[in-house]
């Protein structure tokens, strides 16, 4: 029997030869319906990576698409790139707390904002003595008191002491807030100097704190237990960096207000990001 509309070969015009193109067209359908359903197979090219696939609905059934490799990995890496990054709980942690800032000129020059966040949880006093001196908010130190007729405020105020990879420090010339020198905070002495950034009091002995601090340049486990941490710089840390490189070089890796870095302006800021 012959194929209907079509003239075939002749040797498909034949009853034998008929028989012999079905039963090869049949063994070669079921070849390749074998490859294509056999679990865990997927058809490659030699070195090539199988296709992905992907199941999706279309006309109300279920449709299994494959995608090339390139395609498939594009696929991933936009899901996982649109996916937000999740915060840690101390990123959390440090949104939530106080935040001020520096404005800072070195020689005369602008260099931009240093940024902290304030422990207000762990180092009350300290934190609350900081955030007062960077707004000025208390005004004018009384008569008689350390500092007398001098703003409780960083504005206008010099790095005098600069130690090559060690600490940036600063301060107020004047008393604490509290009327004088006030208590570690327990919470802040526990805390270690573990890395750079981190702002430690500096003080005379336990429970001496006025307005002086210190911003660490590195690691300093020497200063644990001595001196209580209060807060850290979240941004704005090349520009502390900038400040201590003038102290390399010098007589004992220091450097004091010939440096001429100079807090030009100081305040509090309504969230991180301290733009205005």
């Amino acid at each position: 029997m012959g194929i209907r509309g079509r003239q075939g070969p002749q040797w498909a015009t034949s009853r034998s030869g008929a028989w012999r193109l079905w039963i090869l067209v049949g063994g070669l359908f079921l070849l390749a319906v074998g490859l294509e359903t056999r679990p865990g197979s997927t058809t490659t090219t030699a070195g090539a990576e199988p296709a992905e696939s992907r199941r999706l609905f279309s006309g109300g059934q279920i449709e299994e698409v494959r995608l090339s490799p390139a395609r498939a990995s594009s696929s991933s890496t936009s899901a996982a790139s649109a996916a937000p990054a999740k915060k840690t709980a101390d990123e959390l942690r440090v949104e939530g707390l106080p935040h001020t800032y520096f404005d800072i000129e070195i020689a005369g020059v602008p260099k931009g904002r240093i940024v902290f966040a304030l422990y207000s949880d762990v180092s009350p006093l300290a934190a609350e003595n900081f955030r007062a001196l960077c707004t000025g908010e208390k005004g004018v130190v009384p008569q008689g008191r350390e500092g007398a007729g001098q703003t409780y405020w960083f504005k206008g105020r010099s790095f005098y002491r600069i130690i090559d990879a060690f600490i940036d420090q600063t301060g107020a010339n004047t008393e604490s807030i509290y009327g004088g020198k006030f208590d570690d905070d327990a919470g802040g002495l526990k805390l270690k100097h573990t890395r750079a950034g981190l702002l430690s009091m500096a003080n005379y002995g336990p429970n001496t704190n006025t307005s002086h601090f210190s911003i660490l340049m590195a690691a300093a486990p020497h200063l644990d237990g001595h001196y209580a941490i209060f807060g850290e710089v979240v941004r704005g840390m090349d520009i502390a960096r900038e400040i201590n490189s003038y102290a390399k070089g010098k007589k004992d890796n220091t450097a004091g207000v010939e440096v001429k870095a100079v807090i030009v302006d100081a305040g509090a800021c309504s969230d991180a990001t301290c733009v205005s």
